[in-house]
């Protein structure tokens, strides 16, 4: 969805009942009104505690499962200011990190709350459009940040950031999503506006990885199996993509309406 062309409503996106009756499912709102949601993150501690980001730089805050939300903060100096991620530190439950880019005032950037959420600071990459942020699973010093004019790099919990990308590439720009692969932080995926690349020596040599996918795919999000680094997933804007060889090659579900193939 273009978030420029998105109408500013309440929206319903989280809770989730079995029907009884027939096989089909049903969906309730559970709030909160304000804004488009865009980023959701649950403490790994604690799922009953979950965060969730607007396309407006509100922050709110449930801890029961998305059945009530308070207003916890607002993060940047506009009204225009998409969070699209944010992070929950699993070494600390009051340390949340978020990534952002505005829509007109030049801001943008990625941020650390060290108070649960209920303040922030911009930490790194001030007035870049950072749509893309992860935190290593072997090393949660280390956070990725994908922004359009590289991935970034930080190795002490994001007080200092460093291009991993080469500088101004043809094809290495406008990112939209990056990932870890859960037991080695020097292999990273990350997406484009166009495809898929990784790297295997934390971003000293990069490779594209869109064997089986359709060519000029948005890549909007990367997610590797914890269990088996092998096991990977994307969502484009062709569709959804599985991997079973760490994204040598991607297969596409079937039977996604044509309309309905932009999965975020």
């Amino acid at each position: 969805m273009n978030v420029k062309n998105a109408k500013w409503f309440g929206l319903a996106a989280i809770g989730l009942a079995a029907a009884t009756s027939s096989p089909a499912q049903t969906w309730r709102q559970v709030g909160p009104p304000g804004g488009t949601v865009i980023s959701l993150e649950a403490d790994a501690h604690n799922i009953k505690k979950i965060y969730l980001g607007t396309s407006d730089g509100h922050v709110f805050f449930s801890n029961d499962e998305g059945a009530h939300w308070q207003l916890l903060s607002r993060i940047g100096t506009g009204q225009d200011d998409v969070i699209t991620h944010i992070l929950v530190d699993p070494r600390d439950a009051n340390r949340l990190y978020a990534s952002t880019w505005t829509l007109y005032s030049g801001g943008g950037g990625v941020y650390r709350s060290d108070d649960a959420g209920h303040s922030w600071k911009v930490i790194g990459l001030a007035h870049e459009t950072v749509r893309a942020l992860a935190q290593a699973p072997t090393n949660p010093k280390i956070l990725l940040a994908g922004s359009l004019t590289g991935v970034y790099r930080s190795m002490d919990n994001g007080d200092t950031w460093e291009l991993i990308t080469p500088a101004k590439h043809e094809d290495l720009r406008n990112f939209d999503s990056v990932a870890f692969d859960p037991r080695d932080e020097n292999v990273i995926y990350a997406g484009t506006y166009h495809l898929p690349w990784k790297t295997t020596n934390g971003g000293k040599d990069w490779f594209p990885i869109q064997k089986g996918m359709i060519d000029d795919s948005d890549v909007m999000s990367i997610v590797i199996d914890p269990a088996n680094p092998e096991n990977v997933h994307a969502t484009a804007c062709s569709g959804i993509y599985h991997s079973v060889n760490a994204a040598q090659t991607w297969t596409k579900y079937k039977g996604i309406p044509f309309v309905f193939r932009r999965t975020q």
